[in-house]
């Protein structure tokens, strides 16, 4: 299961296919007829779920509402690292103070995140289709970087937090009089180097 995840939207609800998965695409409608510039953002985030019950500082069990989490993760509540060790789903049982971290007391709706940061980040577009419209996106890290980025290049990202939400911005060029509607079937992969954070 992915620990950093793309996502449609700033509140992290709609998460975008990585890696050559088109089950959910960032479709994008663009006029080919007359033609069109279409600006966006994709958001980078580490995979985060609330708490659903509360734990004491001797709770072993762990609670959160989406099913983003499996055996064998670091997760980080608060200042406090915990090691998933049993179960799946939304379930879990745990083992407190990782990494020398010290137990706390959580309450419901503080946030779990997937405890690891990120270096070495290279964000990439491809296109599944033919023929290939991936030279039709221009990527970057900030709006003002999308007139200079050269279109279809990859982009390379600052380090990444793992309570870090990072914004890349993307501007699909649509020439006028080409057969271009629904972009569906680019995807973006992320490649990157993971660190348990401290």
């Amino acid at each position: 299961m992915a620990k950093i995840g793309l996502y449609k939207d700033a509140q992290l609800l709609y998460p975008i296919s990585q890696g050559g998965a088109l089950t959910s695409p960032d479709d994008i409608v663009a006029d080919g007829g007359a033609g069109e510039t279409v600006d966006g953002i994709i958001y980078l985030a580490n995979t985060q779920s609330p708490l659903t019950a509360g734990m004491t500082t001797i709770s072993t069990e762990l609670h959160v509402s989406s099913a983003y989490f499996e055996v064998g993760e670091v997760v980080k509540i608060g200042n406090e690292k915990i090691l998933i060790t049993a179960g799946s789903g939304v379930d879990f049982t745990i083992s407190r103070g990782h990494g020398g971290t010290t137990p706390e007391t959580h309450s419901v709706s503080d946030v779990v995140y997937s405890a690891y940061d990120y270096t070495n980040l290279t964000f990439d577009i491809s296109d599944a289709g033919a023929p290939s419209q991936e030279t039709l996106v221009t990527l970057g890290v900030t709006l003002g970087s999308l007139g200079t980025n050269t279109p279809g290049a990859s982009l390379t990202l600052p380090d990444k937090a793992f309570n870090q939400t990072q914004e890349i911005h993307r501007r699909i060029t649509i020439p006028g009089s080409t057969d271009t509607g629904l972009l569906t079937s680019l995807y973006y992969s992320l490649t990157r180097i993971e660190h348990e954070t401290p």
